[in-house]
């Protein structure tokens, strides 16, 4: 629930383990809706004779998470909380190339860093700096929602930034442009890395939302909020079911079997009737207005006998009509005698569709949709789609649910049918999920798995990249807690992190504390060849940013091992990355067999 929408393929000749499948999600592409762009590239899997309009062959399943209703939306309301029970923030690694702006001196960056700041509404609380080897400098500067570091290599023409946000998480891209702007830089790379986060921070309150990969349903509630919300009374009726019905008639007909319509009760209305006037229709009983165990059992001997009636004079049913009148316990009798395979394989002819119109209140609505969803259990191999299609209105809102079984072009059928309705009335049509069978499996007749070599592909953009590579040291991030029923203070944690640097013979030119950020602090210790941001909630969590331009990992583990037997914590993460230029990826221990070998 992620992401607002959600595809699951399935290919020929790809072995399925465990169900195993592709899926693909995305909080802009509606996989469903949307044409895919070919960008000439050669594909191997798919083969060059797969045309791109035929990308629904692949499609097993399909879902949209942005459809919620006023239900769903307050649940979610109601479980959130105004609570700060947890710290999170997250940290942007930044790789400054290709610097245009000198970076030295240093004093003339800091400026330019600190106007940037103030121009983006953050007031610098603190900021220390340090010159480092090889002729470059290391600061930092620390505002109320995080703090921002630089590392600078002159010559190189290379600033490594790292950008810890607890608060104001919404800045981070701002800040990152504003950074390579003070240094010239075109070639930005970034990513991000879970870090730690401050309890007390002023900013939590407007930005608990934002803590973590937000649901695509909260955001939907969200956007819902934020407008007019489409009414769903339903005293207020959409266009008439008969106009869904007429555009649906692709998907509802087959060359085979009767056609069925489940109405009401007898002498009421029955739209879903008028417009398949050559269909027998089956009434809902009399006296079914509750699910009273003795007026079901009874209904349901009436309906059997009179679906076996139908079956013997007109053959077998090939496509079932739920019209919306029909109430769920009507449902609930057709899934009891249609639950039993026997009945299934006596009544139902191949292919059968099953659609319902349902313009009640959510809980009637997902009940019916559940009924929907047993019967392609109960069908259960693939091809069998079951999907569920929302209609609205700004007079309303209805939905529609649609069984497909031996259909193996239900995906396009279904986009058609989606777009006539909207072509010929004033309704918005989105599809909310579809879900199909069990996998089909390949006889070994049919199973030709293709083999695909490195040779195949051209690597040598790869291949130029991974040697182009300039390490210049490893970051290390560590996420430690303090142990079960142990207390720690800052006094505890200054000592240790002395202690630990001294006992690796690293001498401190520059310390300075920031206290003013929260509960905690934020610590910088820097020296010429190590450097150190230390975080501490104040409660439980210490997060640690440690540089040396020594990309070995011995000195990492050394000062871990260190500062672990000093004070009572346990290791939570750790992160380990290289920084330099050419979009540095590995450490120079991976790259120097390799350079070896290929005589560079």
């Amino acid at each position: 629930s992620i992401f607002q929408y959600t595809a699951r393929l399935n290919m020929q000749d790809v072995p399925l383990i465990c169900e195993q499948a592709l899926t693909m999600g995305s909080q802009t592409v509606d996989f469903f809706n949307h044409r895919p762009n070919d960008h000439n590239i050669t594909r191997r899997l798919l083969g060059p004779q797969v045309d791109i309009d035929e990308r629904y062959n692949i499609f097993h399943d399909y879902q949209k998470n942005n459809l919620e209703t006023s239900k769903t939306c307050d649940a979610l309301e109601e479980s959130s909380s105004d609570q700060e029970d947890g710290a999170a923030g997250v940290l942007l690694v930044v790789n400054a190339e290709n610097t245009h702006v000198p970076l030295a001196p240093f004093g003339d960056i800091e400026m330019s860093l600190v106007a940037a700041f103030e121009s983006l509404g953050l007031k610098v609380l603190s900021s220390s700096s340090s010159t480092s080897e090889g002729g470059g400098t290391f600061g930092t500067f620390v505002f109320e929602e995080g703090y921002v570091s630089a590392r600078t290599w002159p010559e190189q023409n290379y600033c490594a930034f790292d950008i810890h946000l607890w608060g104001g998480f919404s800045m981070h891209e701002s800040i990152k442009d504003a950074l390579l702007k003070v240094v010239g830089s075109d070639e930005g790379s970034s990513y991000r890395v879970v870090g730690g986060g401050m309890l007390g921070a002023s900013s939590w309150h407007r930005d608990k939302d934002m803590i973590g990969p937000r649901s695509a349903h909260a955001e939907s509630c969200s956007a819902a909020s934020a407008s007019a919300a489409v009414s769903t009374s339903n005293s207020q009726h959409l266009a008439t079911a008969g106009t869904v019905l007429k555009e649906s008639l692709e998907i509802i007909k087959t060359n085979t079997g009767t056609a069925l319509v489940v109405c009401g009760p007898e002498g009421k209305p029955c739209p879903a009737k008028d417009v398949l006037s050559t269909s027998t229709a089956l009434w809902t009983c009399d006296n079914l207005g509750s699910a009273d165990s003795y007026n079901m059992i009874e209904c349901e001997n009436q309906v059997l006998n009179y679906l076996s009636e139908v079956v013997s004079t007109s053959g077998r049913i090939g496509a079932i009509v739920v019209d919306e009148s029909v109430p769920v316990t009507m449902l609930g009798v057709v899934n009891s005698i249609l639950g039993s395979n026997f009945r299934m394989d006596e009544l139902l002819a191949d292919p059968l569709r099953f659609v319902v119109l349902m313009a009640d209140d959510d809980d009637v609505m997902r009940r019916k949709h559940n009924f929907l969803d047993k019967i392609r259990k109960n069908i259960a191999n693939d091809p069998v789609f079951k999907a569920e299609l929302v209609l609205a209105s700004a007079k309303g809102r209805m939905e529609m649910g649609i069984v497909s079984a031996d259909d193996e072009d239900f995906f396009p059928r279904l986009y058609n049918v989606t777009s006539d309705i909207e072509a010929h009335s004033d309704l918005d049509v989105q599809v909310r999920k579809v879900l199909g069978g069990r996998w089909k499996e390949q006889s070994e007749a049919e199973y030709n798995p293709r083999e695909y070599r490195l040779e195949d592909y051209d690597i040598s953009p790869g291949v130029e990249q991974f040697l182009g590579q300039k390490p210049m040291g490893r970051q290390s991030i560590f996420q430690l807690e303090v142990a079960k029923d142990k207390t720690i203070s800052r006094t505890d944690i200054e000592e240790a992190l002395l202690s630990t640097f001294s006992k690796m013979h690293i001498s401190i030119s520059e310390l300075k504390t920031e206290t003013e950020i929260g509960d905690g602090f934020a610590t910088s210790m820097l020296s010429p060849t190590t450097t150190a941001v230390v975080l501490w909630d104040g409660n439980s969590s210490i997060h640690i940013n440690l540089f040396s331009h020594n990309d070995s990992a011995e000195l990492s583990n050394t000062f871990i091992r260190e500062l672990m037997g000093k004070i009572p914590v346990n290791m939570i993460q750790r992160d380990e990355q290289p920084r330099g230029t050419g979009r540095v990826v590995n450490f120079g221990s991976d790259i120097a067999p390799v350079e070896k070998e290929s005589g560079k």
